[in-house]
């Protein structure tokens, strides 16, 4: 005895009009502020929660020197003290940019003393 099973095609909701979108359930995700209290740390995604920012954006100021709490073992995450950091965010803030024309001649002479690394390094 085979076990054959028919395969029946469903057949489209004609209870209402096509043009109408379907949705199934309504919801919608709120994010709680985060409550510091001290000693608490952070995971990278909910500081960039809190400070309203993407994960690339922490992971660019971790490069420019953002504090990070220290890591317990070498596979553990980076985590974050929402003090310190705002702390950090706070006293940058405060420090006078440099204009247009002298972050670009900087960055120009940052750029020829790397070419000419790479060219003697080449030979």
């Amino acid at each position: 005895m085979s076990d054959v099973r028919k395969v029946v095609p469903l057949r489209p909701n004609t209870s209402r009009p096509q043009s109408e979108p379907e949705v199934s359930a309504m919801s919608e995700v709120v994010r709680l502020a985060v409550r510091p209290f001290p000693g608490r740390l952070l995971t990278k995604r909910q500081l960039a929660t809190e400070l309203g920012r993407s994960t690339r954006w922490i992971e660019l100021r971790m490069r420019e020197g953002m504090p990070v709490a220290p890591r317990v073992g070498p596979l553990e995450h980076a985590r974050f003290d929402l003090t310190a950091v705002r702390a950090w965010l706070d006293s940058r803030s405060t420090t006078p940019r440099l204009p247009l024309e002298q972050r670009v001649e900087r960055l120009e002479r940052e750029m020829s003393t790397l070419a000419a690394e790479l060219k003697r390094r080449a030979g």
